[in-house]
């Protein structure tokens, strides 16, 4: 069996209604669109996790891995905290977790906690 690596970009949210795998083992869902965060700014004490972010981005981009398509949206949280969720070392059941998250403050705060446990953010 080959391995196939593709790479998506998303532009919407969304939430699975429905998923069974297929006898050929592909999986196949029905999806309803969700609305799209609120664009909040990050709170004074979240700015550390936003420059965080630009300093991972330019070390990527030094590494020649740009992670992420531009625009980049550094005044938007709910942006700020999905964006370090697609790259933290954590499992995509906490990943999952934590970007349905309805409130983008709230997921931006629990990702800035885990970040200063790490020691990533001061």
């Amino acid at each position: 069996s080959g391995i196939l690596q593709v790479r998506c970009r998303g532009t919407r949210r969304f939430e699975t209604a429905s998923a069974s795998q297929q006898a050929n083992h592909l999986w196949v869902a029905q999806a309803r669109l969700l609305p799209d965060d609120e664009t909040v700014l990050p709170t004074e004490e979240l700015v550390g996790s936003a420059q965080g972010l630009a300093n991972a981005i330019a070390t990527l981009k030094q590494q020649g891995n740009a992670p992420f398509l531009e625009p980049y949206r550094f005044e938007d949280a709910g942006w700020i905290a999905n964006r370090w969720c697609e790259i933290l070392p954590i499992s995509v059941a906490a990943k999952q977790k934590l970007m349905e998250l309805p409130d983008p403050l709230v997921r931006l705060k629990l990702v800035d906690e885990f970040l200063r446990s790490k020691g990533v953010v001061g």
